[in-house]
Formats: structure tokens, sequence, C-alpha cells
């Protein structure tokens, strides 16, 4: 009864309560969350960022990240990208759910010296004897990666007219900086090592592959310790905890212009533009059959390659999908995603799991606390909207926004692509936001920045925060939809517009320039090592 009362009168209260959502199977944004997926690391996209580039707003960056939860002191073999492994990064300009452009990422690992266990001890006769890597040229880079980066796009025919073709290779042998051993493996690491491998390529396009700090945030061993979440004060400290902290992940980089994105070659003139938004996703593929040779000799690769993994908007995989059809959604393509649709918009889980804990819909919701103002919780057309087909122009979020390829919303297909509009600049506010002090502009265009998620995604972007409000129903656009939901009540008040995990930043902040992420946690100085009295 202690918790009950306490549970409810924190909620009703309109406090900052996080999370009134039994979340299923989730491990951050895209961590580990399908069966087939959680056992095979490298392939595995963690998270995605598509923006307008603050520092460059005639161009966007997009990240794709991969390799989940990386503890600095991994060694003695350290995280690398997979050989084996095709990581990709598409763009739908015509809203057909299917690739218009496609940037391929391909590695190679080299060993110069194999008669040591030392990733930074080059071989004998090299000039070497520091075990220490100074540069990226230097001897002592023992086990090295570089990486080539093409491009793709067929034909298309568009209202604009053809567009040719354009494949090709924009860079190759390129090098990715040396994981963050510590001060004596690495030494000035992000100025000798990371900042030199980020190149500039032909038609001012920017590169950068490599280890980088994972950005993303969110309490979730909290989430999964039955929701006893720290700001309700029931275990101690109430303030939340980011478990992403003090974790590193890989990330692949890249800063095109504006026009190379759009589906005639243009940039956009403005935010209704018909080439203004554009749809985005990573995946990773790998060669369908792998055969260990005796005595782990080496690997042989055989067949087509296929698709193992894949995200557009966070949190997807991991919050619309049950374990019967995780693997299925990693393995198909977004233009295929309507078939996801009963579990994503019809009948959601989440939505459903609010309101039996915390929701005052039915007599027999609400069994913790009867806390939440009634909401939706089926045929949940905003979330369509918001994620698989785009925010039309409207009067809630403005006449000068939209998130729907082409603006036509007829003529999209369902997909789920995070969608970035290249005509709404990053200052759009009036100033650029303060990456680590972003304040409310953390919360997109919920925070009223429409240059943030759901319009792409900036590194400091609370999806958690946004996530939880949206399943709750407390966000304008449900208002807007939901005009005469429940008699006509507005589920757009406290608590569930205010709900949070208590987690509102990365503590490990983020760099003024591309590629923006922070430098990866040093093994040497890994905050998960403790001193042993």
């Amino acid at each position: 009864m202690f918790r009950k009362t306490l549970l409810a009168g924190l909620l009703i209260a309109g406090l900052m309560v996080p999370l009134a959502t039994r979340l299923p199977e989730v491990a951050a944004s895209s961590h580990r969350e399908a069966p087939l997926i959680s056992q095979d690391p490298l392939a595995d996209n963690t998270d995605l960022y598509a923006f307008v580039s603050p520092d460059r707003p005639d161009t966007a960056t997009i990240i794709a990240n991969y390799i989940p939860l990386e503890e600095p002191a991994s060694g003695p073999g350290f995280f690398n990208f997979d050989p084996n492994v095709n990581y990709l990064i598409y763009v739908d300009n015509t809203g057909d759910g299917k690739p218009d452009i496609t940037f391929t990422f391909k590695f190679n690992t080299t060993i110069a010296n194999p008669n040591t266990f030392l990733t930074h001890l080059g071989a004998v006769g090299q000039g070497v004897g520091d075990a220490s890597i100074s540069s990226l040229t230097d001897a002592d880079f023992n086990v090295k990666q570089t990486y080539s980066v093409s491009i793709q796009s067929g034909t298309i025919d568009t209202s604009y007219g053809p567009i040719p073709a354009i494949t090709g290779v924009l860079g190759s042998d390129l090098v990715v900086p040396p994981y963050n051993i510590g001060p004596g493996a690495t030494p000035n690491y992000e100025k000798n090592l990371a900042s030199n491998a980020v190149y500039d390529l032909p038609g001012g396009i920017k590169v950068f592959a490599g280890p980088r700090d994972d950005p993303f945030f969110i309490d979730l061993a909290a989430v999964f310790d039955r929701l006893e979440l720290r700001p309700l004060g029931l275990f101690g400290d109430p303030r939340g905890k980011d478990s992403i902290s003090g974790f590193n992940t890989h990330s692949i980089c890249i800063q095109v212009p504006l026009s190379m994105l759009t589906a005639d070659g243009q940039k956009p003139t403005s935010p209704t533009a018909k080439n203004a938004v554009v749809g985005i996703w990573a995946a990773a593929s790998r060669p369908q059959i792998s055969v260990l040779r005796q005595a782990g000799a080496s690997i042989d690769t055989y067949g087509d390659m296929v698709q193992v993994s894949r995200l557009g908007n966070p949190l997807v995989n991991e919050l619309f999908s049950p374990f019967a059809i995780r693997d299925r959604w990693n393995f198909s393509s977004p233009d295929a995603d309507s078939q996801y649709r009963q579990y994503e918009v019809v009948a959601p889980e989440v939505p459903a799991i609010a309101d039996l804990l915390y929701g005052t819909n039915t007599p027999g919701s609400g069994v913790l606390a009867r806390a939440l103002k009634p909401f939706p919780t089926t045929n949940r057309t905003d979330l369509e909207l918001i994620l698989y087909k785009g925010i039309p122009v409207n009067p809630i979020t403005g006449p000068s926004f939209t998130t729907v390829i082409g603006g036509d919303l007829s003529k999209v297909a369902y997909a789920d692509e995070l969608r970035l509009n290249l005509a709404i600049p990053p200052n759009v506010m009036g100033s650029l936001p303060d990456m680590n002090n972003p304040g409310n502009r953390r919360m997109g265009l919920l925070g009223g920045d429409a240059a943030g998620f759901p319009n792409g995604r900036r590194p400091f972007d609370d999806v958690t925060d946004i996530f939880l409000r949206a399943a709750a129903g407390g966000t304008p656009f449900t208002s807007l939809l939901f005009t005469n939901f429940s008699g006509g009540n507005d589920p757009n008040v406290a608590p569930n517009n205010v709900l949070t995990d208590g987690v509102d930043r990365n503590p490990e902040g983020f760099l003024p320039v591309f590629p923006y992420l922070q430098t990866p946690i040093s093994g040497f100085n890994t905050p998960h090592a403790v001193v042993v009295p």
C-alpha cells in the first residue's frame, strides 16, 4: 500500500516521473535488441543520428554506430570493425521505402607483427621499440584497420526529371584510429590519432570511422529492475543514472552537401519544398555462409551478402516488436514494414502496458497506481505519422514543418526511416543549441526546436523521454489526432507529458565539430575498474 500511495502521489503531483511503461527487452537504443544480432555484436547497429551540421549548415551529418557496450579496458583483443561485414547507410529521397543512395563502408585488417600479443608493437627492424602509437603511420601501429567508402545511386525518374546514376569510390585506404588503450600505448589520443582520421574527400565530403564515446543515455539498469526507478526515491538516491556512461562504440560518420541527398540534386529552398525531406537508415550485411577452418586458421565466406541488422528511428524494434518477429525485422527492408503495422500502430504493446500499470482508461487499468490521464492505447495513428510516414504540415507543429518525403502523405510508403528535413537550419530557434547543455531543446520538437527529433536525430536529443511521453499521449500531436478521445479529454497534460527516466544528457559530452562524438574513454581510465583495498 505504501508503494502504491507514494507512486500515485508522485505521478499525480506532476513530478518528472520516469518511464511509466514496462518496456520489453531493451538494451539502449538498439543494443543487443534481437536474439540473433545479440550473438553478432560486430554487425549490431546501436544508434543512428542524422542532422543538419551545426558548424556547416550547407551539409548534413549522418552517424551510424555499431558494436554495443564496448568496455574500454577490453585488451588484448580490442574491438574493431568486422572485415566480413558491409556497413551501409541508405537514403530514400522519393518516399518509397527503398534506397535511392547507398553509402557502403568496407574494412580491412592488417597485422604487421603477428609474433606479439600487443596491438601496439610493430615488427622488428621497422624502427620500433617503445610500444606506443603516436601517429596513424607509426610503425608500432601493429593491428591496423583501413577502409573504403563508396556511393551508389540508380537512375531515378522523379517529378523533377531523371537523375543520372552515381557510382564510385569516394575514398580508399582511409585509416581507422586505434582503440584508446591508454596514455602509454596511445598518448595524446585525440590530437595525435583521432583528429587525423577525419578525412576531407572530394565534393565537400568528410568521413570518420573509429572508436568513440557511446553518446546514448538512459537509466537502463533501473528499467530492468521492475521499473524501480530512482526518481521515485524508494531505494535511496533519487537521481537517474546513465547506464551507457563509460562505454564506447564504433562510429561511422559522414558529412555531405545537402544537395547530394535530395531527389533533384538541389539544395532545398524551404521546409515544405518537395525535395526538403529525406529518409535515412543504416544496416549491416554479412556473407550467407562462414566456414571456420581446422584449428581456427581462417574463416572462409561464401554466398550473397545477407542483412543481419538495421536501424532507422531509435527504439522501434525494441519497443514495438515481440520476440517472434525481431530477427525478421532486422532482416527485412523498410518498404516491407507494413507487415509490422499491427504491432506498431494497431495494437502496440507499450501504450497498453503503460495503461495496465498506471492508467485510468478502464476500471481494470492502473494496477500499480491510477495516475496517468486517459490516453489512446490502440490505433495510434500519431505514432504512425511520427515514425513511419512523416508528420504533415498541420496547425500544431506549424505551417512550415513537415517530415513527409515529397510532401504528399498519400504517396509515401509505410517505412521505418529517420526522416530529416534538410531545409530546417540547426539555429531555427535563433541560435545554435549548446550540445552539452541543450536545456529543453533536448526534447526536439516537443521542446519547441524543429531541428530535433523526430526531425532527424541529434546526439543530444533525449529520445527516451520523447518516446515515453508519446506512448502516454503526452504530445501536442496526439491532441491533434485524438481530439474526441475519452469524452474530449486531452492526454497532453501532466503527468503524461512530463514522463522521464531521470537521465537528460550524455555526461561525457560532445565535440563542437565533426564527428561531434566525444573521445572514446581510455582503457587505462575506465570508470568500471575499482581500487581493491
